[in-house]
């Protein structure tokens, strides 16, 4: 059985998963902000080239989201394997989630600027959570201890 910090890491997984669904929802419910932020930074596009880029960056991001919504879902239900390669997935999107997060603070003031506070928020409970999330997978004895016995296990 999963030690009780697998099962906090779990539920910081799933509402990490639920964040990347709320970003997702952000853009498509201010595409006509994100149109506006194309035409501004590159004023030489045509409306239908404004609209092109727009609906670019909008389906962009909600791939991006929703995969990453995805696989930290995955990441919760499979967690508690306590195989060693999931332990390392799991980091690595937490650190890669970490990463991206703050490309995407930097750039969403261009973007959306009217949610800039709002992503700038969420950005701050993401980070708090991810490095909760790694802390909760590295640094109790308990897991680690969960890690290594499984190790072997198939």
């Amino acid at each position: 059985m999963a030690p009780v910090q697998i099962r906090w890491t779990q539920i910081l997984l799933a509402v990490l998963a639920l964040l990347q669904l709320v970003v997702a929802l952000l853009f498509l419910n201010h595409r006509p902000e994100v149109a506006a932020s194309w035409a501004r930074r590159q004023p030489t596009l045509t409306p239908e080239q404004v609209e092109h880029a727009a609906n670019q960056t909008i389906i962009g991001s909600v791939i991006v989201h929703a995969a990453a919504a995805l696989l930290f879902a995955w990441l919760t239900l499979v967690l508690p394997r306590g195989k060693s390669w999931i332990r390392l997935l799991t980091t690595a999107t937490l650190v890669i989630g970490t990463i991206a997060g703050y490309g995407l603070l930097r750039d969403s003031s261009a973007l959306i600027p009217a949610e800039v506070t709002g992503v700038t928020i969420e950005q701050g409970v993401s980070l708090v959570l991810r490095l909760a999330a790694l802390w909760l997978l590295w640094i109790p004895h308990d897991v680690r201890s969960f890690f290594t016995a499984r190790a072997g296990v198939s």
